[in-house]
């Protein structure tokens, strides 16, 4: 028998309603890279322990529905791999995180440098929050 992965981003990860995303780019924290911009908030006093995501791959840089949607998939595959720390850090501080992911380059990266943005972008915030 298989072991269950819990390295999965299921739909409840992802924010979906307007209000939220406003919410979250009004009062989030930025997080700036060459191509990625992260913006992130943490509530310390919320109902339920959750990581939720927002990934928005403009229109107007990249015209190919095509090529948005593979980069939405690379950078939601970089976000899933390397979300572990602070997963665990919510859980166990029961808190709140939402991150927002930007991409911000009119040209198609590969998924190596997405990846090591994110990385980037995540050990950023993941200090940003223990120093809380």
């Amino acid at each position: 028998m298989a072991a269950k992965n819990n390295n999965k981003l299921g739909r409840s990860y992802f924010i979906k309603r307007k209000t939220e995303i406003s919410r979250l780019f009004e009062t989030g924290r930025r997080v700036n890279s060459d191509f990625i911009k992260t913006i992130w908030t943490c509530e310390d006093l919320a109902l339920k322990s959750e990581v939720k995501i927002f990934i928005s791959v403009p229109k107007r840089l990249i015209n190919d529905a095509n090529q948005r949607n593979l980069l939405k998939r690379r950078i939601r595959e970089a976000l899933r791999i390397n979300l572990g720390e602070i997963k665990t850090y919510v859980a166990l501080n029961s808190c709140s995180i939402k991150i927002g992911v930007v991409y911000s380059s009119a040209e198609s990266k590969g998924y190596n440098s997405i990846e090591n943005k994110i990385i980037l972008s995540l050990q950023n915030i993941y200090s940003n929050i223990r120093v809380k």
